[in-house]
């Protein structure tokens, strides 16, 4: 359920964490009509990703390690840096 969000939801969107660099792009942000709309609907699938985790951690899902952690915790380490 995480990596499904993560692949399908959140990486396709992360792209509005940059500034958008050229004025006459088609669709810099994709289905979104501006980079605001696209961070609003970021945060909100991060949201989704947190109920999803598993309270007592210290993993997403639990006491061991999956391929949860794996999928997010690169993008996690970019949105650190870029938020």
């Amino acid at each position: 359920r995480i990596c499904r969000l993560h692949d399908v939801y959140i990486t396709s969107i992360q792209g509005c964490l940059y500034k958008q660099t050229n004025a006459n792009a088609p669709h810099p942000f994709g289905r979104f009509p501006s980079r605001r709309a696209a961070l609003d609907n970021l945060i909100h699938q991060l949201r989704l990703l947190e109920q999803y985790a598993d309270q007592d951690g210290p993993y997403l899902l639990g006491k061991e390690p999956s391929t949860a952690d794996c999928a997010v915790f690169p993008t996690a380490i970019f949105w650190m840096h870029m938020l």
